[in-house]
């Protein structure tokens, strides 16, 4: 339900640095079983027969990502030359440096910032996959498409193709370590819906039949470039979903990993890309041990300038054989840190009183102090209508909320 509304109506995240006003805006509603579900993804995938991704590059939305307001989105890249991977937003790339192939004086690799599976079993050397050669790790048996529909396309080059896209890859790994030994298998759903400035993806890890109990970590990760710049500030989110930030200082574009269901995120890294990739590589737990900058709870954020890397991981102990495996969900979002508003309701059941809460957010002080009637218009979904009196704690501020209607308007 919250992230129906915030992801349909919200285009983007929240920033947890400074906080601009919170307001609360409390109203009769009337909760109808449409809302009670979330699709995530309108385009219906094609199943196929597994097929090899090799050399290929696999694009979604290949046509986006270049449109100098963002209007178009982000364009997506993955098994660049190197196993990496890239996203564009504003015609600019986020991971340092290569552009897969795309425009004058392209360069076929991506970006250094990929996916790795650690796996542990108590105290032993844990074993690392990855599909990014720099890492030194251990790199996948195979890589196979499952599944691709919309602009989701794979070819030899990255495809012009603009529109929501979705597609499932299937990473297969082995190892012969003792304690560990046996087959791997990581399935990654990525899922696009244009013209958003996030993607989502969802991992399933699939522990070899008779599994000792083990240590699985998750990574997504490396060497970032927010807004085409090497520079990135430390940032994070903790509500209403935890999400680590880079935030290029100049033109205040941010690059961020957000979990997409609250509580998941494990650990979440910003600062020095060496440090990023030492973690990964390492397999390391974020903010256990070495702190490189402020350790707090789950972030560990290094929040001068620093040439920037970014970590999101994943966890769980004591995981034995399951069919269905072990699910972890991340958003990649890129775009402007400016004034945003999140919405959200505090429950989701039908025919009940509910707190819509509404959080007008900056990543930066400056804007906060410097904001003055502010105001912000609000509809709710259609399957919705104001049936009471709203009230709110805006102080002197003004809000509108009629009978009957699905609009708010609120004055600051």
């Amino acid at each position: 339900m919250r992230r129906e509304i915030q992801e349909s109506t919200i285009d983007g995240m929240p920033f947890r640095l400074h906080t601009l006003l919170r307001i609360v805006i409390i109203a009769i509603l009337l909760l109808t079983p449409y809302l009670m579900g979330v699709n995530t993804q309108s385009t219906a995938a094609k199943p196929r027969t597994p097929v090899s991704l090799g050399t290929d590059i696999l694009t979604i939305n290949g046509g986006g990502g270049a449109a100098t307001n963002g209007s178009d989105g982000l364009r997506i890249a993955f098994n660049c030359i190197d196993g990496a991977e890239q996203v564009w937003f504003r015609n600019l790339v986020n991971y340092y440096d290569g552009d897969c192939g795309y425009g004058t004086a392209a360069s076929s690799i991506g970006g250094n910032v990929s996916i790795a599976l650690s796996i542990q079993n108590g105290s032993s050397t844990p074993v690392v996959f990855s599909n990014l050669v720099i890492w030194g790790s251990t790199l996948w048996d195979s890589v196979d498409v499952l599944a691709l529909s919309g602009s989701a396309s794979v070819g030899t080059s990255m495809a012009t193709t603009t529109g929501s896209g979705y597609a499932l890859l299937e990473y297969t790994g082995t190892t012969t370590d003792a304690g560990v030994a046996g087959t791997y298998t990581l399935r990654r759903e990525i899922s696009y819906t244009y013209p958003n400035k996030y993607f989502t993806e969802n991992y399933t890890v699939y522990l070899p039949a008779g599994s000792p109990a083990v240590t699985i970590r998750v990574y997504k990760g490396g060497d970032t470039y927010p807004g085409g710049s090497d520079t990135g500030i430390g940032a994070s989110t903790t509500t209403p979903y935890r999400s680590v930030q880079s935030i290029e200082p100049t033109s205040k574009q941010v690059l961020a990993f957000r979990e997409t269901t609250a509580g998941t995120l494990a650990g979440g890294y910003s600062g020095v890309y060496t440090n990023a990739n030492g973690i990964i590589m390492g397999s390391n737990d974020v903010t256990v041990g070495t702190c490189y900058g402020t350790c707090a709870g789950i972030f560990d954020l290094e929040t001068t300038p620093t040439d920037t890397g970014l970590v999101a991981q994943f966890k769980t102990t004591g995981a034995t054989y399951a069919a269905s495996g072990y699910r972890y969900g991340l958003d990649t979002v890129v775009q402007k840190a400016d004034v945003s508003v999140s919405a959200a309701f505090d429950q989701s059941f039908a025919n009940t009183t509910a707190n819509l809460v509404f959080t007008v957010q900056n990543a930066y002080l400056d804007a906060v102090e410097s904001a003055t009637d502010f105001t912000f218009d609000f509809a709710i979904p259609a399957a919705l209508t104001i049936s009471g009196t709203a009230v709110d704690n805006c102080g002197t501020d003004t809000l509108t909320a009629a009978l009957g209607t699905r609009a708010f308007r609120c004055r600051c």
